[in-house]
């Protein structure tokens, strides 16, 4: 025992050679490691964040897409509406038409009182009073607007109808417009 403790004495060469050599390695690997755990724990947040908004990205160009799409689509419709406006039953087949071609989407046709016209499929009176609340700033303007009035958000499309006093009122779930983004 008296021989281990004179091995261990601070003079020793055994005990210099790991308090100058070992100890001070041992020391600046464990602080290396340590600050290479920390860089990489930023860089990946870092890869992440990027990422993140590429992904945010991508889906808001496709949903853009579908709004574009749409919106080109009730304008379409809404000039199908003004050739054979003054005919009741006319009007009846394009909106129904139009209705079918716009698959997810509820038209009604106001007047410039806010009468309703017509509507496709048949008119929901809560839907119906939501698209309401989307006032004309002028006649010639087309809107898009988005509600929550209504159980889910909702896109709202006004478009006037050529030639007429009248505008065209699409409405489609935001949800059913990114499931059909395929997001």
């Amino acid at each position: 025992m008296a021989r281990l403790l004179s091995a261990l004495h601070l003079r020793s060469l055994r005990v210099q050679v790991f308090l100058w050599t070992i100890a001070p390695l041992t020391i600046l690997l464990i602080l290396f490691s340590l600050t290479g755990i920390g860089a990489h724990q930023v860089s990946m947040r870092q890869l992440a964040g990027a990422e993140n908004a590429r992904l945010l990205l991508v889906m808001a160009d496709a949903i853009a897409s579908q709004v574009q799409g749409k919106t080109a689509s009730v304008q379409a419709a809404a000039e199908l509406l003004g050739h054979d406006y003054g005919e009741a039953a006319m009007r009846s087949i394009h909106l129904q038409t139009a209705s079918r071609v716009l698959a997810g989407s509820e038209l009604v046709l106001l007047d410039a009182a806010g009468n309703v016209l017509d509507s496709a499929p048949a008119p929901d009176l809560q839907r119906l009073q939501a698209e309401q609340l989307v006032q004309p700033t002028t006649w010639g303007d087309s809107v898009l607007t988005v509600t929550h009035a209504l159980d889910e958000p909702t896109l709202l499309w006004r478009v006037p109808v050529p030639d007429q006093a009248a505008f065209l009122f699409a409405s489609e779930p935001l949800t059913a417009l990114v499931q059909a983004s395929g997001l």
